[in-house]
């Protein structure tokens, strides 16, 4: 009898899945400890095409939108994070063919990072998964591949799992059975326009054929979504350089007028180089003496002390946190400042130095998070996570160019909405408003006809709309996790109980896991803990535990140790 293994979903991680797990299988079937032949996977997406997904598919991203990360960090083999480097290097000749009416080569390399438009990345993947698949066929493997089919409920039971699927092209729903299965779904979306009002930057073809040129538009948020929207939203205009090398903005004949809106204002950061600081603090055997001599535990105190000292000694004098997470200047000037940074560095050979002490702890930042208490996930969470991310995402130089260009030119604005704010429907008039105060204190309303929601995603699994996730929360195949507040000695907030007597919780958002082995975790009406040995979950949905789940490698890293468990447990059932 065969064993079974499902992948849900056929994106950049459901693509790491199968490419590694077919690796490993065919390393152990080479020395005889694995019979490919007794081995079946299964592999279900939404799309017609595996690979892309939906951020890196060229139906849903144009060409202006750029990964945000470096190529070389974006490889899906854990071995290898520069593996998608070296796919664009071997393509780079038809890549820049492809998009040379959008951007000049120049603008897409910046120091040692290279920078492709998403669909690039669709591309690769789908070049990795058809290697897969190969591979996979001429060990013999087994193959079910179901394109087009959204996986719409997952139950354990009599050992195995069930899985109930629908056909798109037929409308008909089937079940199948698998011994394992791997959630991999991605990001969710509401896609329901509602006057005027879009939910989501995404897919980006919706906003430029649901907004007429000319129009007010209103985009809540400020970080990458919000710019994918913008540079949408604009593309009828053409971008120059002028004798100078500054990139200016000629908009079309009748443009969009677009306003950021977000509380702080703060606008995405531009990637810098990244120079040889090594950090001498802010370190994982550091950070893993620390977590042994506090029983398992971390404080954001101390995880801030290291990275202040790690700053503190590249820099080489103290760091002025007023300036950094509260900024006085306005978002134009901040962006200015901030390209010039990315430009010329502030260390040595035009390093950026804060963005390399931070670019090295990415490797262990699972770790820090997740030795975090309850009390200060939370605290990380609300008052840090933007911050964090502005800086591990950091854009590259080109948008950062590009949205200066727009503001310039008059197309874009920034407002800073403080807090509180309103932000009002008004039907008579059709339109949208919002209430705020400038920093002098003065009331001011802006209207708009037209509103995108580019906030990103919502941190919890709860808000997914899917037919699948509903199923999973209703039937209790997944939980969110939820950390109790324990006493701590490093721990600000020493309270155990709610004012009623109850113990205080603090729910992440994200689907349970082990985040060591990806194994489901749920709790028992008995209260009692227990693993999953049969769902794994990969990516977006366990966000609120994996600080870094969105991130290409991290997924790389997820799917490899699941891969190697699998064939693990493989070799040991086939050799009884």
């Amino acid at each position: 009898m065969r064993f079974s293994f499902a992948i849900i979903g056929g994106g950049l991680t459901g693509v790491s899945m199968i490419f590694q797990l077919v690796k490993r299988i065919r390393q152990k079937a080479r020395s005889g400890q694995l019979d490919p032949s007794k081995i079946n996977i299964q592999m279900f997406e939404k799309q017609a095409v595996f690979g892309p997904g939906f951020p890196h598919s060229e139906n849903n991203a144009l060409p202006c939108h750029l990964i945000n990360m470096c190529a070389q960090d974006m490889g899906i083999i854990s071995a290898n994070p520069g593996d998608f480097q070296n796919w664009a290097d071997s393509h780079r000749e038809s890549i820049y063919n492809h998009y040379r009416a959008f951007f000049n080569e120049s603008d897409l390399r910046q120091d040692c990072c290279d920078y492709y438009p998403r669909p690039v990345m669709g591309e690769y993947l789908k070049s990795r998964f058809g290697e897969a698949i190969e591979k996979a066929r001429q060990l013999g493997l087994g193959l079910e591949l179901y394109s087009r089919c959204e996986v719409t409920n997952l139950l354990e039971e009599n050992s195995r799992v069930r899985l109930t699927f629908k056909n798109f092209n037929t409308g008909k729903r089937f079940s199948i059975h698998s011994d394992r299965a791997l959630i991999a779904t991605g990001h969710w979306l509401d896609h329901e326009e509602r006057d005027h009002f879009f939910p989501s930057p995404w897919p980006p073809k919706t906003l430029v054929e649901g907004i007429p040129t000319g129009e007010s538009v209103a985009i809540i948020g400020t970080s990458l979504s919000a710019l994918d929207a913008t540079l949408a939203l604009t593309a009828e205009g053409e971008f120059h350089r002028d004798a100078k090398g500054v990139l200016t903005y000629v908009p079309a004949s009748n443009p969009r007028n677009i306003c950021l809106y977000s509380r702080r204002g703060r606008l995405p950061r531009i990637r810098g180089k990244t120079g040889d600081y090594k950090n001498r603090f802010l370190t994982p055997e550091n950070v893993e003496k620390l977590t042994i001599e506090n029983n398992g535990m971390l404080s954001l105190e101390t995880i801030f002390h290291l990275l202040e000292s790690d700053l503190e000694a590249a820099y080489g004098h103290r760091i002025e946190w007023t300036k950094i997470l509260n900024p006085t200047a306005s978002p134009i000037q901040l962006l200015k400042a901030d390209i010039k940074d990315a430009k010329q560095g502030d260390g040595h050979n035009g390093a950026l130095l804060r963005q390399t002490v931070l670019h090295r702890t990415l490797p262990f930042v699972r770790k820090l998070y997740t030795s975090l208490s309850a009390a200060d996930r939370k605290r990380f969470d609300k008052k840090y996570a933007t911050l964090f991310f502005s800086h591990a995402s950091a854009i590259p130089l080109i948008n950062g160019e590009k949205l200066l260009a727009l503001m310039k030119s008059g197309t874009v604005d920034v407002v800073k909405l403080g807090d509180p704010y309103r932000f009002i429907k008004d039907a008579s008039r059709g339109d949208y408003e919002f209430v705020y105060r400038t920093e002098q204190g003065m009331k001011k309303r802006r209207r708009h006809k037209y509103v995108i929601d580019a906030r990103g995603q919502k941190k919890s699994y709860e808000t997914n709309p899917s037919e699948l996730a509903q199923n999973l929360l209703r039937s209790g195949t997944i939980q969110i996790e939820e950390l109790p507040y324990l006493n701590h000695p490093e721990s600000h907030d020493h309270m155990t109980e709610d004012p009623d007597g109850g113990i205080r919780i603090y729910r992440t958002g994200g689907m349970w896991i082990d985040p060591d082995t990806h194994h489901v975790v749920r709790k028992g009406i008995d209260g009692k803990k227990s693993i999953s040995e049969r769902i794994y979950a990969v990516g977006a949905m366990t966000r609120g535990q994996i600080i870094d789940a969105s991130m290409a490698h991290a997924s790389a890293v997820s799917t490899d140790k699941i891969a190697e468990s699998l064939t693990g447990f493989l070799e040991k059932t086939q050799s009884r």
